[in-house]
């Protein structure tokens, strides 16, 4: 029996239902997975295909390596990840349709740009921006996190995952926690809370604090 490809799941539907059994916190479900998640369905758009079904292993092959183009390869392994784990989801909830497991081969090589060659923010450039949204209508809303994130060197996803309890009204400090349970270090960062001035300065002998001023 021939079965109809139109009869079968939507890309964007088995991802959506693949999202419902992840046991993540809903933070990491939509700062981590959903965007990688995204990313892949506008590929697949770009390529024509709209069905589950439609994506073959050479689709997977072809995704991981133009993912290497400007990834590193740790990069390209979480942006299939995503591919790969629906895929065994509806393999095991379609078994009707026998679909493929989207397995992919890691590039040996990948033709990221020189992180020494990135077009990134001098500091005095960063100063410029953070009083240019200064002085914008609603540019308050944001400055804090931009200054935060500009300053110290705070990831954005760092900034999302945030709390209250993360800031020392006493020792005036802010603490971040990064990387992954088991492994973690917490950096420490002083406050130093200004009207309309911004003005960085180190501190003297630790390059991990720094003075925000704003």
């Amino acid at each position: 029996m021939v079965v109809q490809i139109s009869s079968q799941p939507e890309i964007r539907t088995v991802f959506e239902q693949w999202k419902e059994t992840l046991l993540v916190k809903h933070s990491t479900l939509e700062g981590d997975y959903w965007p990688r998640v995204n990313q892949f369905i506008a590929w697949a758009e770009g390529q024509g295909l709209k069905y589950w079904g439609e994506i073959q292993p050479f689709h997977a092959e072809k995704y991981a390596a133009e993912c290497a183009d400007h990834n590193a390869r740790g990069t390209v392994e979480l942006k299939c990840r995503v591919m790969k784990r629906a895929s065994m989801f509806a393999r095991q909830n379609y078994p009707q349709f026998d679909f493929p497991i989207l397995n992919y081969s890691l590039p040996k090589k990948c033709n990221r740009e020189d992180r020494t060659n990135r077009d990134t923010l001098t500091l005095d450039e960063g100063i410029n921006f953070l009083i240019f949204l200064r002085d914008q209508p609603h540019g308050w809303n944001i400055l804090p996190g931009v200054a935060v994130e500009l300053l110290c060197s705070v990831r954005h996803q760092e900034m999302r995952q945030m709390r209250w309890r993360q800031v020392d009204y006493k020792e005036g400090t802010l603490s971040i926690s990064r990387g992954h349970k088991g492994d973690q270090s917490t950096d420490r960062f002083l406050l130093r809370i200004w009207c309309w001035t911004f003005w960085p300065r180190p501190l003297s002998g630790n390059n991990r604090n720094r003075v925000i001023v704003f």
